[in-house]
């Protein structure tokens, strides 16, 4: 944390994906988005310990998200959630997806 004026607190590291959750296109999106998720990836394992698997599963939920958010956000609240996904998808690539990248329109995952 690094002290501010008025003795509050900024934490050092903005976490994306607590912004995205927090987004109020992401709240009006989300009924839709885990129907869109299972139609394309069924029989989701949550325990999958498989990288690939687990990264493919994280494109296709970014996918689902951005096409639902066409639906049910306006247009300026869609373009900031899709700015907000971008820093997810940069996030992942940097870390525990490093050498599974995002792929667009991905129609399912297999385990």
């Amino acid at each position: 944390m690094v002290p501010v004026e008025n003795n509050r607190e900024l934490p050092i590291f903005i976490d994306p994906i607590d912004d995205l959750q927090n987004d109020p296109c992401f709240n009006k999106s989300s009924d839709d988005t885990v129907k869109m998720f299972n139609e394309k990836i069924p029989d989701f394992n949550p325990h999958g310990a498989d990288q690939k698997y687990v990264c493919c599963v994280d494109w296709v939920s970014h996918d689902c998200l951005i096409a639902s958010s066409k639906i049910h956000c306006t247009s300026t609240e869609a373009a900031t959630l899709n700015a907000l996904a971008d820093k997810v998808i940069a996030l992942l690539e940097a870390g525990e997806c490093k050498a599974n990248k995002y792929i667009k329109d991905l129609p399912t995952c297999y385990r």
